[in-house]
């Protein structure tokens, strides 16, 4: 790997001045690291080593900044988890908390983040979940960087309301469990939980 080529790849993806931090990563561990077309059902993803092939982490690439380097993070977090237990341990224990906050530490005592990206990460890491997009709170404060786009939260439609969960998919909202709602397809009238951070568009 070319570690100037990869530093000027990243950077349009990443934070100013965070792209040689994870390039080092990625270079020390022989990451094969592949920006992704945006997943709906995933954010990033990481494979072990297998068959000849290295450590391997895709990222969706449609992510604004904060969300991009976050969720590399979380994925280097899986790598490191690999080399020290292998498949001994659960994928979001412990182990990986303590390897994600590990990956957290060097940008967070830094001033790459906003103050409020800043104090959601804070608020976030002492329990982080299997994925930032779990977390309300802190999904909300990465979004408030994204492009506009006309989407709104499934939270903020009024129950009863019908709304499209793209890509064209139509749903009318009902009553909250947990995190999530109960929303009522209108292709098969079947009930379908869905997070109440999802982005969708109203009707």
């Amino acid at each position: 790997m070319n570690k100037d080529h990869l530093v000027s790849g990243l950077s349009k993806y990443l934070p100013e001045k965070t792209a040689p931090y994870v390039v080092e990563q990625l270079i020390s561990h022989q990451v094969i690291f592949t920006i992704s077309k945006p997943r709906r059902s995933k954010l990033g993803d990481y494979r072990p080593p297998f068959k000849g092939l290295g450590h391997r982490i895709s990222v969706n690439g449609d992510l604004n900044p904060y969300h991009f380097l976050l969720t590399t993070l979380h994925e280097l977090a899986h790598l490191d988890c690999w080399e020290r237990y292998k498949s001994k341990v659960s994928p979001h224990g412990d182990e990986w908390k303590s390897a994600f906050q590990e990956q957290l530490f060097p940008v967070m005592k830094s001033e790459i983040f906003p103050d409020d990206v800043h104090l959601a990460i804070n608020k976030y890491i002492g329990k982080p979940k299997s994925s930032s997009c779990y977390d309300p709170a802190l999904v909300r404060t990465l979004q408030q960087y994204d492009a506009p786009d006309g989407m709104i939260f499934v939270s903020d439609i009024p129950v009863g309301n019908r709304f499209i969960l793209p890509p064209d998919r139509i749903f009318v909202k009902g009553n909250k469990i947990r995190t999530r709602y109960k929303c009522i397809s209108e292709k098969n009238n079947r009930p379908y939980l869905i997070s109440s951070v999802a982005r969708v568009h109203p009707l």
